[in-house]
């Protein structure tokens, strides 16, 4: 009993020289003293204690409350845990708790902070959804929830803004290429009653219904430029026929004229080729097919 009684009177000084040495910041000599205890005493908890508040460089025992990180899976806890009483356990439990409450209430603050930056300075569709998706991992935190609707509304605004004030949509809506009409109609009609897609729509309906009453009507007119131009050909070629026939018709004649000479009734004997000229100029003449000279006989009478 005497030695025990001894053992208790060292202890309680390397105690307190090992707190106040705490007190000054001064761990390592903490550290020591609460060797020099557990040396005597291998059970006692304030030695544990004194060696956990040295390691975390923690002042005072209440102040473990303010550690950066839970200290659950620190070794001098768990031994402090097998020698302590359920108070003690409780007030050390208590601490690690609100570091881990004042912990996640940090990370969650911190993905709130991003998310609302985020949102502040979206513009575009994707922007606002990263914006969303952010808050969505925090929809329990404050108003994050009514946030990632909020988000997601203006994520649409801006998509259908981005198809309202493309300048291809827009620039497609001038020319002459139907096809780009119908690329600017297939933008705006995937966004009915947004602002005047619906009047861009029949804007480029108009235009498409123009361009192709244009198109018909130089496809009429082309068709009857051909048609002129094909009876034009056609009335040379007959009118070149004629020229031939009559050319013939005068060779032949004039052949005939050194051995009819002398023949009346005949009009070509009596120098009189008025008559072939006449021929030439009604359109109407025609020569019957196969004819190649002339006989005599047709002109008698």
């Amino acid at each position: 009993e005497t030695i025990v009684s001894t053992q208790v009177s060292n202890v309680e000084p390397l105690l307190k020289r090992a707190f106040m040495s705490l007190e000054y910041g001064e761990w390592d000599k903490a550290d020591d003293f609460c060797e020099q205890v557990l040396n005597q005493d291998p059970e006692n908890v304030r030695a544990y204690i004194g060696k956990l508040l040295a390691e975390l460089h923690v002042r005072t025992q209440d102040d473990l409350k303010n550690c950066a990180e839970p200290f659950d899976r620190n070794n001098n806890y768990q031994k402090i845990l097998r020698f302590a009483d359920e108070e003690l356990k409780a007030a050390l439990a208590g601490y690690i708790e609100h570091i881990n409450i004042r912990n996640e209430n940090a990370r969650l603050a911190g993905i709130y902070a991003s998310a609302k930056n985020a949102m502040s300075k979206a513009n575009t569709e994707s922007a606002y959804k990263e914006a969303a998706q952010l808050f969505k991992t925090i929809a329990e935190y404050q108003d994050s929830a009514a946030l990632v609707k909020e988000c997601l509304e203006k994520a649409e605004i801006a998509r259908k803004d981005a198809i309202f004030f493309n300048a291809n949509a827009k620039a497609k809506m001038f020319g002459e290429d139907i096809s780009n009409y119908e690329t600017a109609i297939e933008l705006f009609e995937s966004i009915p009653g947004w602002k005047d897609a619906d009047e861009m729509v029949a804007l480029c309906q108009t235009k498409i219904a123009a361009l192709n009453a244009k198109a018909e009507a130089e496809r009429l007119a082309q068709e009857e430029a051909q048609r002129a131009a094909a009876l034009a050909e056609a009335k040379a070629k007959k009118k070149k026929k004629r020229v031939a026939i009559i050319v013939s018709v005068v060779i032949v004649a004039l052949l005939a004229f050194g051995i009819f000479v002398a023949l009346p009734g005949i009009p070509y004997l009596n120098g009189n080729y008025s008559f072939y000229i006449d021929m030439y100029n009604i359109e109407e003449f025609e020569v019957p097919e196969g004819v190649t000279s002339i006989d005599e006989r047709e002109f008698e009478g």
